[in-house]
């Protein structure tokens, strides 16, 4: 018998246990997918490590208090509703006063969950911020060690770690107190069946062995899978604060569907027409006040102006990152709304002020631009980016692995990558925000260098806050207040 239950005992854990990590594998898969094509403007509510915290720590207390208590809560009720039964054969006068206990226990759980679950999202909650503020944090340390800010930061960072300690610390009391009110409450009962057995006994209704016996039973079928039952019900309200937040997350708008006559033409011209477009920011003001312009196929155009005026946002609406307010915004005579963001997004290569990349090797960065590019492609892209020679230089060449956000590379290099890989596209429309503002003479020279092989014959857009450098351009645009006016200024540099 022992050696039955020990096999099932491991066998049930086991099954269960794999269930829910299948389970749970792709929920933090589609969680993840779901993240990917969340709306920007949530990004920003969020921030990064709370929503990191969800797809990590989130999913994993789901794990557990799945795995860890949803075994243990089926075995306690059917162990509590089979002794009751036997208790109600033994003497059904004490099964009756035991049973008191029931209701007593249902209202207790029924309180104190509510209050653990409500809790639990609060810490959860608290969590997220001081992940978000570590992040946050850690992604600027040049920042704070050159600004030596260790000790403002530090002190934010430690009020935050306080306010999340005192939740934990509320999170524990709640379950300690749960599981003392329901050891007083069966112990009322107890009480209350003693008397009752005691006077059962001096009248001869039952002998004392009787009593005995049933006060076994009470004890091992009543109290021990209540108070089990209590935990493990604490543990599950906690992970349905967990559930909660991957279910906020999972309900929050991806980026606005497709139009129902959204074509998967990709845009091969490369003519892009602003008409009127007005655009700002939620509880913002105008960032784009009626701006109108058209830059024809195979032109080069600079739109320049002061940081923050809202150039860059003429980059993330041709991408669709944001909608405007008002206006259109099309390409190839078709607003860019009627075309796919799969088929509007091949048309375009962008290269940003500073490029992604990520911890993988150079070829697996490179080939994020055209998936299945072959060798001879990405030695390619490699030439037009003028990164040839420095990746030839690495260890394993293009198997060399990197660095999160490519530590182990300069800034320069970062941007001759960034640039290879849009280059793989071979896309009509060439987007530039910035891309060389952050770099030195040198590495701007070489990277301007790469640029200038790489657009051809693209229809090219640049956003720079410097009008030097532009005499390439067929027009250059100055943006100030979120009006676009033609600049004919010489050459300067923009404040």
């Amino acid at each position: 018998i022992v050696l039955a239950q020990t096999g099932l005992t491991f066998l049930s854990k086991l099954a269960v246990a794999v269930a829910f990590r299948r389970i749970l594998t792709g929920v933090r898969s589609e969680v993840f997918d779901h993240l990917q094509r969340m709306s920007i403007l949530r990004h920003h509510h969020y921030g990064v490590g709370d929503l990191a915290n969800r797809l990590t720590v989130d999913i994993d207390r789901l794990r557990l208090a799945g795995t860890n208590n949803a075994i243990n809560l089926v075995v306690n009720v059917l162990t509590l509703v089979g002794m009751t039964l036997v208790m109600l054969w033994v003497n059904w006068q004490l099964a009756l006063i035991a049973m008191l206990a029931i209701p007593l226990f249902y209202a207790l759980l029924h309180v104190m969950t509510r209050a653990i679950t409500e809790n639990a999202r609060r810490f959860r909650a608290s969590d997220g911020t001081l992940s978000s503020d570590a992040v946050d944090t850690l992604g600027a340390v040049e920042s704070v060690q050159g600004l030596s800010l260790y000790r403002p930061l530090g002190d934010a960072f430690d009020r935050a770690s306080e306010r999340n300690l005192k939740l934990g610390l509320r999170s524990t009391i709640l379950k300690s107190l749960l599981r003392q009110a329901v050891t007083i409450v069966f112990a009322v009962c107890v009480a209350l069946v003693i008397w009752r057995g005691v006077l059962l006994v001096n009248a001869g209704a039952i002998t004392p062995g009787d009593l005995i016996i049933f006060m076994a039973y009470l004890r091992e079928g009543m109290e021990k899978p209540m108070v089990s039952f209590s935990a493990n019900l604490a543990e599950i309200a906690r992970g349905a604060a967990s559930g909660d937040r991957l279910l906020r997350c999972l309900d929050e708008a991806n980026e606005p569907a497709d139009a129902p006559d959204a074509v998967d033409d990709v845009p091969t011209r490369g003519a892009i027409r602003f008409e009127n477009v007005c655009f700002r920011y939620p509880g913002g003001p105008l960032v784009l006040n009626d701006v109108s312009f058209e830059i024809a196929p195979g032109e080069s155009v600079a739109v320049v102006g002061p940081s923050g005026g809202g150039k860059s946002t003429l980059i993330a609406l041709l991408l669709r990152l944001y909608e405007p307010q008002s206006g259109t915004i099309s390409i190839d005579g078709r607003d860019i709304r009627h075309y796919t963001r799969a088929a509007l997004r091949q048309a375009i290569a962008t290269v940003f002020q500073t490029s992604a990349v990520f911890a993988m090797t150079v070829r697996e960065n490179l080939a994020l631009g055209q998936p299945g590019a072959t060798d001879r492609q990405l030695d390619d892209a490699l030439t037009f980016a003028g990164a040839r020679t420095f990746v030839d230089g690495l260890c394993h060449g293009l198997d060399t692995p990197l660095a999160a956000k490519g530590g182990n590379l300069s800034g320069g290099q970062r941007q001759r990558l960034g640039i290879a890989r849009a280059a793989l596209r071979r896309a009509p429309i060439l987007l530039l925000d910035e891309p060389t503002s952050a770099l030195d003479g040198q590495s701007r020279a070489e990277v301007e260098a790469a640029l200038r092989s790489m657009s051809g014959d693209a229809t090219v857009l640049l956003i720079t806050h410097q009008t030097d450098g532009l005499n390439g351009f067929d027009r250059v645009y100055e943006l100030r207040a979120g009006t676009l006016h033609l600049h004919t200024a010489p050459a300067r540099r923009v404040a």
